[in-house]
């Protein structure tokens, strides 16, 4: 339920008029909610999903109420997130995708210094996936699942 009510705020906030948020009942209700999700991501640590997905929504809520630097500060705790889920897997394909998800978002925060040390992190996992057989399982189990999904088709 939490969660449903922060995405309806979240996608709410999105399309408030500029004259709306100029309400301040409305933006003190808001920026309350802003620190309820920040406790949230605050108690969610090693849940990456949970965690990843309040601060998406304080991106968000952030960008509507006019707060770049915070919203900024968020994108980066959900790249620091996507990281740390990555150092978790023991599966170098998944590694590689969370990792290019925060590369993304450090491109788009103008962090070069993370940007080149992530794309060699990248490039070391997709070679160690290439080395271990990941992408060959990976086909194999697509390839079976294809051909259950057209046998029911």
């Amino acid at each position: 339920l939490t969660f449903f009510l922060l995405e309806l705020l979240a996608s709410f906030s999105e399309t408030l008029a500029s004259g709306v948020l100029k309400d301040r009942g409305i933006r003190i209700l808001l920026n309350r909610v802003t620190q309820i999700a920040e406790k949230i991501v605050d108690t969610s640590k090693k849940n990456f999903h949970t965690e990843q997905r309040v601060l998406d929504f304080l991106v968000k809520l952030y960008r509507a109420l006019g707060y770049r630097e915070r919203s900024n500060g968020s994108m980066l705790r959900i790249a620091v997130s996507l990281e740390a889920q990555a150092e978790e897997t023991n599966h170098n394909f998944l590694k590689s995708t969370f990792l290019e998800s925060a590369l993304k978002i450090y491109s788009e925060l103008g962090r070069p210094k993370k940007i080149d040390e992530l794309k060699t992190k990248i490039q070391q996992c997709i070679q160690n996936a290439m080395e271990k057989g990941e992408f060959k399982k990976i086909e194999k189990q697509f390839s079976q699942r294809l051909r259950k999904f057209f046998v029911f088709s």
